[in-house]
C-alpha cells in the first residue's frame, strides 16, 4: 500500500515563487488575511516555551516577525539562527531584527547546513506547510534539536470534520485572494498559493501522529475551529 507523503513537492517551486513576489508586503498581508490574528498565536506559541540563554533556530523565518516576537518575550534568549529558502526573505529578516546575535542561513528544511544537536529550541511560523517533504523536515528537525530540546509551531490547520475543512478550504481559495486584492492590488493574487498548500497538508490528527515519529510530548491545540494549529514538542 503507498504511504501519503505530505508535502508540496513539484509544486514547491511554484509556490516559493508566489512567496517571493509578496515580500515587500508581507506584514500587511498576514494583517489581512488573518484579521490580525498571526500575530497573537505566534506569541501565544512561545509564551513561556522558551528560556534564557536558549540557542534558537527560526526555521522559514520569512522577515523575522516570529523572531521579533520572541525578542520581545524573552529578551535574554541566546543566539537565534533565521533559516529561509528566499534570499529577499532573509535580507528582510535581518533588517527587521537589528540585533548582534542572530545569524542569517539561506536553505531549505529538508538540508539544514548545521550539526547534530545544534539548537534547544525550533521554531517554525506558518512554514512547515511549505516544506517540499514534511516528513523528511521534521526529520531534519529533530537531528539539530538537542536532547530534551524543544519544537514549536504554530500553522494552518486541518480539521478532520469535513465541513470545516471545506470551509476552510473556501477561504483559502476564494476570500483570502479577494480580501488580499482589496487590501494590495494585484500582488494579493499571489495569495492564492496558500490554496495549494492547503491542499497537501495532513489533518491535524495526521499532522500529530507525523510529530511523535520524531518527538515526544507532542500537544496539538486547535485555535480559530481548527482553521489554525499551535504544535509543542520535545
Amino acid at each position: 500500500m503507498r504511504v501519503r507523503r505530505y508535502g508540496l513537492g513539484k509544486e514547491w517551486g511554484k509556490v516559493v515563487a508566489a512567496l517571493q513576489n509578496l515580500v515587500q508586503v508581507y506584514d500587511r498581508l498576514n494583517q489581512t488575511i488573518s484579521f490580525n490574528s498571526d500575530l497573537k498565536l505566534r506569541a501565544e506559541c512561545i509564551d513561556g516555551k522558551i528560556e534564557s540563554g536558549h540557542r534558537v533556530l527560526d526555521a522559514g523565518c520569512g522577515n523575522g516577525v516570529f523572531s521579533r516576537i520572541l525578542f520581545q518575550k524573552q529578551p535574554a534568549v541566546g543566539e537565534v539562527v533565521l533559516l529561509d529558502a528566499l534570499a529577499p526573505m532573509l535580507r528582510q529578516a535581518v533588517a527587521n531584527i537589528p540585533v548582534a546575535r542572530t545569524h542569517a542561513v539561506l536553505a531549505v528544511f529538508e538540508y539544514m547546513p548545521f550539526r547534530d544537536k545544534a539548537f534547544d529550541s525550533v521554531l517554525m511560523g506558518f512554514s512547515l506547510r511549505d516544506a517540499i517533504d514534511m516528513e523528511t523536515a521534521m526529520s531534519e528537525v529533530k537531528r539539530v534539536t538537542k536532547e530534551r530540546g524543544r519544537l514549536l509551531i504554530v500553522d494552518l490547520g486541518k480539521p478532520a470534520n469535513f465541513f470545516k475543512t471545506f470551509l476552510i478550504s473556501f477561504y483559502w481559495f476564494v476570500l483570502a485572494p479577494f480580501f488580499a486584492v482589496l487590501r494590495l492590488g494585484k500582488v494579493g493574487l499571489n495569495v492564492s498559493a496558500i490554496h495549494t498548500t492547503y491542499k497537501r497538508l495532513p489533518t491535524n490528527g495526521d499532522l500529530k501522529r507525523l510529530a511523535n515519529k520524531f518527538f515526544h510530548l507532542v500537544e496539538v491545540r486547535e485555535k480559530m475551529m481548527g482553521a489554525a494549529i499551535i504544535m509543542y514538542a520535545e
